[in-house]
């Protein structure tokens, strides 16, 4: 009677990508959550300023809030009301829903470049996985249309499905299990956020940063058309020292470079 093996007997290479959703990709510059924090706090009468939400992003949206309440009652504790850390979290929580509804269908777009490498991906028969900070019923309003854009991973896990989002491997982990995919230095996580990349280190997966149409740079399209050189070298550079600084293995301009750095890890996992 033939012997299960107790190793992966497949040649060693990439198998699949868990990506990130806005920023990595769809919503260059991953502008609709940050629109709609914004928005969210100043309908509950507190100012919140775009660097501080788009260099905390990438956690679920409720923790997101109450770590920049944090933030505000650190520095304002007199503010009638900001104690009540809870009650104003769940009031914040309700617009910033209200207002996503409208942000996330009108930054839907997926990002320029994405499907050559999806289409790279189909060919090197690498599965494809996603995870992201939206809940399940934020994915709804948009993955059909973002679909027909030719963005439609095989598995997709929200915030709201796990125990516990970002930095927490859950939902990456889930990916792999959805899929049938081990182990999982085989597998890549691509995200545009500090806390995607950690989601990624604590899943012992390869992690790879996106950094133009991310977050923390909250450009556009256009002006990275019309940006010179040297300052979207600059841009790039800075963003891949913190990368760099939270584990990350490798940090690219934009989801064209992956080919390249799938190429880079599969000669790595050939000659170990």
């Amino acid at each position: 009677m033939a012997r299960l093996s107790l190793h992966n007997v497949e040649s060693p290479r990439v198998k699949a990508v868990i990506f990130d959703w806005g920023g990595t990709t769809v919503d260059f510059g991953c502008h609709a959550p940050v629109k709609s924090m914004i928005a969210s706090f100043k309908d509950n009468g507190l100012d919140i300023d775009e660097s501080t939400v788009r260099s905390t992003i990438g956690i679920s949206k409720k923790a997101h809030i109450e770590l920049l309440l944090d933030r505000i009652n650190n520095h304002s504790p007199n503010i009638d009301g900001i104690s009540k850390l809870g009650h104003v979290s769940d009031r914040i929580y309700e617009r910033f829903l209200e207002h996503l509804r409208h942000e996330i269908v009108a930054h839907n777009d997926v990002v320029p470049g994405l499907n050559e490498v999806l289409d790279y991906l189909s060919d090197e028969n690498i599965r494809i996985g996603s995870t992201t900070g939206y809940t399940r019923g934020n994915i709804k309003l948009i993955s059909r249309d973002v679909a027909s854009k030719g963005f439609a991973p095989e598995c997709i896990v929200c915030s709201d499905e796990v125990a516990q989002g970002r930095p927490s491997p859950l939902m990456a982990l889930t990916n792999m299990c959805r899929l049938g995919i081990w182990p999982a230095k085989h597998c890549i996580k691509v995200d545009d956020s500090i806390a995607g990349i950690q989601e990624g280190i604590n899943a012992n997966m390869w992690t790879v940063a996106v950094v133009l149409s991310g977050a923390d740079a909250g450009l556009t399209t256009e002006q990275v058309d019309h940006m010179d050189p040297a300052t979207l070298n600059a841009i790039v550079q800075q963003a891949s020292e913190n990368f760099y600084r939270s584990g990350c293995d490798f940090v690219i301009p934009t989801v064209r470079e992956l080919p390249g750095v799938i190429q880079i890890i599969n000669s790595t996992l050939s000659a170990a």
